[in-house]
């Protein structure tokens, strides 16, 4: 599945070696392998955008701040986490920037409706809008204010988001779901408008 080419000045932006050397606004770019979710491990494969999200008093204003450089287009994006999590989710964990992580959720932004209607919201709009979560009575809160709620929960301390873009997210987004029912593993823990179907 072909992937869009980030422009010329992101793909050149590589992470140093010397970890003392800042990037600025923390964006970098970074060859992913998953260890078993085949579909994912193979889009990851080619360079990807990551930021880092930690908890300010001005949340909603620095994730605006961090997203400045994410082209508003159609895509995907990974919320990630250093800090393992229950066992369940061991199949969600994997290698980034030299640390394992754990998948606390993938998305889609843009692309196109199963009825062939073009979606206007790209990466940058869907990272900076609001989202509801019924679980925890949650209604149109910006997501800048719900990861916040997340991090606290689970003891986070920085969240790492990689986005990535694509012509077809709905179609990727439907794939890594059935690659998860296909092997009957757990979803990241914030992926629940899904529902698995059930064996007869």
């Amino acid at each position: 599945m072909e992937l869009f080419k980030f422009p010329q000045d992101l793909r050149t932006r590589y992470i140093p070696k010397d970890k003392s050397v800042q990037v600025p606004f923390e964006f970098y770019f970074k060859k992913l392998m998953l260890i078993e979710m085949e579909i994912i491990e193979n889009i990851l494969k080619d360079k990807i955008l990551i930021f880092e999200f930690e908890k300010s008093d001005s949340a909603v204003h620095k994730l605006k701040e961090q997203t400045k450089n994410i082209p508003n287009l159609s895509g995907l994006y990974f919320v990630f986490c250093q800090e393992k999590l229950d066992e369940k989710f061991k199949h969600l964990e994997f290698n980034l920037v030299d640390l394992t992580h754990t998948l606390l959720y993938f998305g889609k932004a843009g692309g196109v409706t199963l009825k062939g209607n073009k979606l206007k919201q790209g990466l940058k709009g869907r990272l900076n809008n609001v989202i509801s979560d019924s679980s925890r009575n949650l209604k149109d809160i910006k997501r800048a204010k719900y990861w916040e709620i997340i991090m606290d929960e689970n003891n986070i301390s920085i969240l790492r988001i990689v986005c990535f873009l694509s012509d077809n997210p709905s179609q990727i987004e439907e794939s890594i779901y059935n690659e998860l029912d296909k092997s009957n593993k757990i979803y990241p823990f914030l992926n629940k408008k899904r529902g698995r179907n059930k064996k007869k």
